[in-house]
């Protein structure tokens, strides 16, 4: 062997390493992340990029953890760390992150409780039982004099859209103000009103506060000009004329609207709902807008837990119930609802399309019932157990939800001016605009889907929150919301096929590992015997 082939070895390891080393430093210099998931949950979506790219003075995010979590917490610390590298690789060195432990010195403790960081209590296994242990999980953003705090990270899910929306939340000069209505028996926002029936939105609050600003309005006054969209959820009551009219002019004047109301107001205890009768739906035919005055049920639908007796017992079972109808026909093509599956609606109304067309109106249907639904009209009866075959779900589908844009015509194109006692003149005098500036309307025949006692499904909040963002013209949010909200269940399979794929499962892998073992014998066994013959 010559002295060229002893060196061979020796080079071939310096040209391995030397290749490593240039990848590295190639590597650190150019960002590159290849992600095979549907929605591309681990790649920053383009807001999350823009938010950090278009800092213009120094974020500092500070994580308080604890270390040593046990799981799950540690694989949130894992996913929020890497986020913040990735908001750091795109923040063009305006962004740094440190973590923080704030059990290590009384002066962090004390810093995480002045930044509104809580601790709480985690049950971790050790030595052999479980030991209760106070922890932090929060995190603090500060940028300049302002501060933003998340005072607990207990989930990864949605993580980037609160760690994006809290940082335009710091950085956006101005940010969209949404108004609630609180006339006409309205869903309530913000609490402070007395009417019993009145739905709660504190769980929508909290999420829409993260982004936005929100607050209640009347209709009794004009709608303020700072409103940049304004949402009427739920009304059970009714509007005056001079309400219709504030809200007329609002949308006249180019104001965006969210309309979620339906036409029936159920009664689940007594089996019955009785019609809602509310200027509304008048102003909203007026202007080429329909909600249809029916109950509408779908074959493909959720469950509701009824109490029923069987001999002196009483069991609680879960049945199907038409009129908690699943909206499984999306419209993909438009961005609130692109990565969702399907939504829950609860006594939902039908939107009619056809008049908003005739106004040369741009209709675009967003939900809708399946083929296989009905419609009650007049007489609702609602009973749970009332018995319902598929010879009753031959109409449909039935538009659920609806975008109406365009320039709409005003109410009092062919009604009269209210007239203000008060000050003993119409409202308004000629010149009140006749047609609206260029805008969006979005109705949606229920309101109960988003509120307290009604929203289970992720996916019935992510869509009232892509609404908002698409009405306020912020749609770069919607990419990260949706990602978490999809929900993939299991196939249902019969019985038989359920056994079989759980034993098939079992066994596999150990037939793998037979079978491989077969085949090394085989294979060790040719070798020996070519060997002999050579």
């Amino acid at each position: 062997m010559n002295a060229k082939q002893q060196q061979s070895p020796w080079m071939r390891v310096v040209l391995i390493a030397a290749i490593f080393v240039v990848a590295n430093f190639v590597a650190y210099r150019i960002f590159v992340r290849l992600d095979l998931t549907e929605y591309h949950v681990y790649t920053l979506a383009k807001a999350s990029k823009d938010a950090v790219g278009k800092l213009d003075k120094k974020l500092m995010i500070k994580a308080y953890f604890s270390p040593n979590l046990p799981s799950p917490y540690n694989q949130n610390e894992k996913y929020l760390r890497d986020l913040l590298d990735d908001y750091k690789a795109y923040s063009k060195g305006k962004l740094e992150y440190q973590f923080v432990d704030p059990g290590s010195e009384d002066k962090l403790e004390k810093e995480a409780n002045n930044f509104q960081i809580p601790p709480v209590q985690v049950d971790i296994m050790q030595n052999d039982r479980v030991e209760a242990r106070k922890v932090y999980m929060g995190v603090v953003l500060l940028y300049g004099d302002q501060r933003e705090t998340m005072p607990v990270i207990q989930s990864s899910s949605n993580l980037e859209y609160d760690m994006t929306i809290t940082i335009r939340k710091l950085t956006l000069q101005k940010q969209p103000t949404i108004g609630f209505v609180s006339d006409g028996g309205s869903a309530k926002w913000s609490g402070g009103y007395r009417e019993e029936d009145q739905a709660d939105l504190r769980k929508l609050q909290g999420a829409m506060e993260k982004g936005y600003k929100t607050r209640p309005v009347t209709l009794s006054q004009p709608v303020p000009s700072d409103i940049d969209l304004l949402a009427i959820i739920r009304p059970n009551g009714s509007f005056d004329a001079k309400q219709i009219f504030n809200l007329d002019q609002y949308v006249m004047k180019g104001g965006k609207l969210l309309v979620a109301a339906g036409r029936v107001n159920p009664d689940l205890r007594q089996g019955t709902a009785a019609r809602v009768d509310n200027q509304l739906f008048a102003w909203l035919k007026g202007i080429g807008i329909g909600v249809e005055d029916n109950l509408i049920g779908d074959f493909h639908c959720g469950y509701i837990m009824v109490t029923q007796q069987q001999g002196f017992m009483m069991f609680q079972n879960q049945i199907n119930y038409p009129f908690f109808p699943q909206a499984v026909g999306l419209n993909k093509s438009l961005p609130v609802v692109k990565d969702l599956q399907e939504l829950d609606f609860y006594f939902p109304s039908s939107v009619d399309t056809v008049s908003a067309k005739s106004e040369g109106l741009k209709v675009q249907v967003i939900a809708r019932s399946s083929n296989k639904s009905m419609q009650q009209r007049g007489r609702y009866d609602i009973n749970p157990l009332a018995r319902h075959t598929a010879k009753d779900f031959v109409e449909g589908p039935f538009a659920f939800a609806v975008a109406f844009s365009g320039r709409f015509p005003s109410y009092y194109k062919t009604n009269s001016i209210p007239f203000d006692s008060t000050a003993n003149r119409p409202l308004a005098d000629a010149s009140y605009p006749k047609d609206s500036k260029d805008t969006r309307v979005v109705v949606i025949g229920e309101g109960n889907f988003i509120t307290d006692g009604y929203l289970q499904n992720p996916a019935n909040r992510a869509f009232f929150l892509n609404t908002v963002d698409w009405l306020s013209q912020d749609e770069s949010l919607l990419e990260i919301r949706t990602r978490d909200a999809t929900t993939r269940p299991l196939a249902e399979v019969a019985p038989a096929s359920k056994s079989a794929i759980k034993y098939g499962l079992m066994l596999s892998p150990v037939a793998l590992l037979v079978l491989f073992g077969i085949w090394r014998w085989q294979s060790s066994k040719r070798k020996t015997v070519w060997e002999e013959k050579a």
